[in-house]
């Protein structure tokens, strides 16, 4: 059965050298991100974190860096883009915050809808 992002138990069982040419498929799910999140990858300054967020939450959406906030939570979810993608993903599918990545990502594949499994879905080698 062919690995659907959407179907966690279609999903296979993570190791390290999935990584090597691996499509992203976790960097298509929406990704929560918190305030320290936020500040860590260099969008809030370090009095802003546990200010009040509803102006910071507006200046990131105008920014394109997020999609939603939800205040009782100070939550976060960083925006997409190309109906699915995380707006850090390169064109190469990779991270281009890598180093300054969310702590929900940072903790995949062992946090999440199936931890210790993996959405891997290798490029089709013809394509």
């Amino acid at each position: 059965m062919p690995v659907d992002v959407d179907h966690p138990g279609t999903w296979v069982k993570f190791k390290p050298s999935l990584c090597n040419g691996c499509r992203a498929g976790c960097c298509t799910f929406p990704v929560p991100v918190d305030a320290e999140d936020l500040f860590h990858m260099g969008y809030v300054k370090a009095e802003e974190v546990n200010g009040p967020l509803t102006k910071v939450a507006l200046r990131l959406r105008k920014a394109g860096i997020i999609q939603s906030y939800t205040p009782k939570k100070r939550s976060f979810v960083l925006a997409q883009k190309n109906v699915r993608d995380c707006v850090f993903l390169n064109r190469q599918r990779r991270c281009s915050i890598y180093a300054k990545r969310p702590a929900v990502c940072r903790g995949f594949p062992f946090n999440g809808a199936r931890p210790g499994f993996c959405p891997n879905e290798k490029k089709n080698k013809a394509g």
